[in-house]
């Protein structure tokens, strides 16, 4: 984000490019007081010509130049001024290797007939011809220049964005996604703290836990700023929220943990993990205004799906080059004119893996009996885990007025794969499934307008549409159903600026989201499995940032949050018809960030969300099994986050990078949703709780010096606890049993709910480490994972486990790399975390991974 400097001498700061000034001296009077010696263990080191003159890797393809101009300020954080007409119409020459950020500008700029003044450690202008500013600036009558309207554009790496924010966040990046791509779709997820893919192993979806809250729209998951979602039941287990999403086509994932005030916020009190699939800049080679991008691969541990009806389990599992398990893609870009398009194919296929040899496969009872965590054996076939993907992306970019931007883009799945319903793990009626098979299609639209005189418009809006056709399951309730999500979002922000002041930043918009499901289930078991209905949410927000002092930030917001659910099920029952459920909401935020050292920063923040009832949890259902609830209300979530971010470079040696995050979070919901069996009635019924209550501490580092490079992740829960009315009988001293009532807070939900397979483990960590040789042409490096076992006495038990991951790249040339990684080295036999449906995760697996880029 960037400041605008006017002819005048006026300066306006645009977001983070706040000018530092003298620190006050009250101020440090009062810190001392709150922050003791902090300063002796982040002392405090600034060499104007050592920033000038640190070493940084660049990869910076050719594009047109503010593009370009944009990059190199996300990899040097420096602040880059320049006219429009300056840069309009021209393009930027590649940058590869290591270098100083003068040298990356400079080699950018060559041959565009624009040159850059240098004039501070990290600021630089661009100015047409060879010459300095000076050379061309028309000069008052005083003798004073006059400089034409200036953007000077700053910002970050985007892999440091959540070091820098008031709240919760991370991000991974498409070298993590390939790096860790791993069997199933939420592996890529693995490593980000107090973030854990539910049910992983079970099915193509995806269901994203955070901080121990999933589920029924809880966690909104996007693609390009286009949601997919559908909550199907899962019999006694309880119910999976599906996402389906293709990895081999993401190109950097954002994660937004608790209640957000954004667009995409808007009732997911959870978090928000939005993804981004590819774009010119991920296919293009250095120099080029066309290329392609070819991938492909193989993958070890695995073999085709025997015949369905198959009951048996094979242990013979396929090497690395049996080519049974093979996965690629081919890309192309274009950028002309100002115009940017992509297009993009993928293919992956692999059959059923087999489990882990080592490890622990049992556990004690309440009443010590020996019980297996799963009926899938050490070394085994893990049946109904085949996949086949097929995916298309179409995208289209292209500016115009210089100030506005269009995006266009299509993305189109095929899911077959197989799944086993969660109840036949329990009672042991496990076989070979027919593949189950989905099709989703996701259209979106976005427009930008960022006029660059202009500091109260920076204009984004998003349209989008989402379809869902599922043809259902014949071994399990899953029938036929087809889903759309459709809507829209709508954000601007308004910079101001009062001198003395500081500068104040409004953030408001609105959003409307639909889901509109459709089934013909019909008639199953004798139970009525019709499921249709409507579900709309609106939301408008409004959030203030105020930098009073280049040492403090303050934050304020509000959102109003309306729904109406709507039941078109053409099904009645004992009940009698469903009536529709509306309600609203106003959910404030407040939040603070001091930053008494550069690149130390203390925060807090708080904010609130409001969830409406998921289509799942409020419309007509199987009405023996599970009925409606009419008086069903929206959860309350208030979520309280305090921390530290440091980010520092040069700390042990030139050029080194250090980002540290350390949080706390406590996430208290009132009114939070179960599945009850209330005394009242025979069936299940989806009921509200007083509340439902999460905390705990979080802790991300990372450390880079450019030859090695480490990058840990910890999590430690000290609360998860559900407060209810517990129900039980009792004898009474005449000998009668009664039903007795009592206030109850416990990590273990009522025993009819299945909350309890939302819980994470107490404590989960990882560290991932690895060096760069042969002037960083080859990577190598390794990953160690701990997961604490399940909180939860003997729900859906897992073992705790430790994983070893191994992985190495190297770049042949610079238009070919090779990948080879080995997931589980040990081949260790575990369950994933939150795996409750008893699905083993896969053994020792090898992975080669092919990628050309010409």
């Amino acid at each position: 984000m960037g400041r605008i400097a006017y002819g005048d001498g006026r300066v306006r700061a645009d977001g983070g490019g706040m000018l530092r000034g003298g620190r006050r001296l009250a101020f440090f009077f009062i810190t001392s007081t709150m922050l003791g010696s902090a300063s002796l263990f982040f002392p405090v080191i600034s060499h104007a010509q050592q920033r000038v003159a640190e070493q940084t890797r660049f990869d910076i393809p050719a594009q047109p130049l503010s593009a370009a101009i944009a990059s190199f300020i996300r990899a040097t954080e420096w602040d880059v001024g320049f006219t429009s007409a300056t840069v309009s119409g021209k393009r930027s020459a590649a940058v590869s290797g290591t270098m100083t950020p003068a040298q990356a500008l400079q080699a950018m700029l060559a041959g565009t007939g624009v040159s850059a003044d240098i004039s501070g450690p990290s600021t630089a202008a661009l100015v047409s011809g060879s010459g300095g500013a000076a050379q061309r600036a028309p000069v008052n009558a005083d003798g004073s220049l006059v400089l034409d309207t200036i953007t000077i554009s700053g910002g970050g790496n985007p892999a440091d964005a959540p070091y820098r924010s008031s709240g919760s966040g991370a991000y991974i990046s498409a070298q993590q996604i390939e790096r860790f791509r791993g069997t199933s779709t939420g592996d890529m997820l693995k490593s980000t703290p107090g973030v854990i893919a539910s049910a992983n192993r079970n099915g193509a979806s995806l269901e994203v836990n955070i901080r121990g809250v999933q589920g029924m729209n809880r966690v909104k998951v996007t693609v390009d700023g286009s949601e997919q979602t559908i909550a199907e039941g899962q019999g006694y287990p309880g119910s999976r929220t599906r996402s389906y999403i293709d990895p081999d086509l993401i190109a950097g994932v954002e994660i937004e943990k608790g209640p957000q005030m954004s667009g995409a916020g808007a009732g997911a009190i959870g978090g928000a993990v939005n993804m981004r699939t590819l774009d010119v800049q991920d296919i293009l080679k250095d120099g080029k205004q066309f290329g392609v991008r070819l991938k492909g691969g193989l993958m070890s541990n695995n073999r085709p799906p025997p015949p369905t009806g198959t009951t048996t389990f094979r242990n013979d599992p396929t090497s690395l080059f049996d080519f049974d398990n093979l996965n690629g893609s081919v890309a192309a870009a274009a950028t002309l004119g100002g115009i940017d398009l992509v297009a993009a194919y993928s293919r992956r296929r692999h059959g059923n893996y087999f489990a882990g040899r080592h490890g622990k496969s049992t556990y004690a009872d309440d009443w010590g009996n020996e019980q297996t965590y799963s009926l899938y054996r050490p070394g085994s076939e893990v049946l109904n885990t085949g996949l086949e993907t097929e995916s298309f992306l179409l995208k289209s970019g292209f500016s115009f007025l210089e100030d506005h931007k269009v995006q266009l883009s299509w993305l189109r799945s095929d899911f077959s794969y197989g799944e086993t319903w969660p109840s036949d793990l329990l009672y042991g009626a496990l076989k070979q499934n027919d593949p189950r098979k989905t099709r989703t299609n996701r259209l979106t639209a976005k427009y930008e307008w960022d006029p660059a005189e202009n500091d109260a418009i920076r204009l984004r809006a998003n349209v989008y549409y989402a379809d869902t056709n599922d043809e259902g399951a014949a071994y399990a309730f899953a029938k036929p159903y087809t889903s759309q999500n459709y809507g829209f979002d709508v954000e601007n922000v308004s910079q101001f600026h009062f001198g003395a002041l500081g500068s104040l930043a409004l953030t408001y918009g609105g959003s409307y989201a639909v889901e509109d499901l459709n089934s013909s289930q019909g008639r199953v078991n004798g139970s009525n499995f019709f499921f249709e209905g409507r579900r709309d949410v609106a939301s408008l927000y409004a959030k203030a940032d105020w930098n009073p002092t280049d040492w403090l930030a303050l934050n304020a917001g509000l959102r109003y949050l309306s729904y109406k659910t709507q039941d078109n099920s053409p099904v009645s029952g004992s009940y009698g018809e469903f009536n529709d459920l509306s309600g609203s909401s106003f959910s404030p935020g407040l939040g603070a960030r001091l930053e008494p050292w550069d690149g130390i920063q203390f925060f807090a923040q708080y904010n609130e969300g409001y969830r409406p009832p998921s289509l799942r949890e409020s419309v007509s259902n199987y009405d023996t099994s599970l009925v409606p609830n009419p008086f069903l209300k929206a959860e309350h979530a208030r979520n309280l986050e305090a921390g530290i971010n440091l980010l520092r470079d040069d700390v042990l040696v030139g050029g080194d990078k250090l980002r540290v995050k350390g949080v706390f979070f406590n996430n208290d919901i009132d009114d939070y949703i179960m599945r009850l069996w209330p005394k009242s009635s025979a069936y299940f019924m989806m009921d509200n709780i007083d509340r439902a209550r999460f905390s705990g501490i979080e802790l991300s580092a990372k450390y880079d010096t450019g030859t090695f490079f480490v990058d840990g992740s910890f999590t430690y829960f000290t609360k998860a606890d559900y407060c209810y009315v517990w129900t039980r009988w009792e004898t009474q001293p005449d000998g009668t049993n009664q039903q007795v009532e009592s206030d109850v807070c416990s990590s273990t939900p009522p025993d009819v709910d299945f909350s309890a397979g939302f819980v994470q483990p107490r404590f989960t960590g990882s560290v991932t480490a690895g060096a760069r040789f042969m002037e960083e042409k080859l990577t190598v490096g390794g990953r160690v994972s701990y997961v604490g076992t399940n909180p939860v006495a003997n729900f859906a038990p897992w073992p705790s486990y430790t994983l070893v991951d191994l992985f190495a790249s190297y770049k042949v040339s610079d238009s070919f790399r090779v990948d080879v990684a080995a997931d589980n080295i040990f081949d260790r036999y575990y369950l994933d975390a939150l795996s409750n449906n008893a699905v083993v995760a896969p053994g020792r697996t090898f992975r080669l991974d092919l990628t050309a880029k010409f």
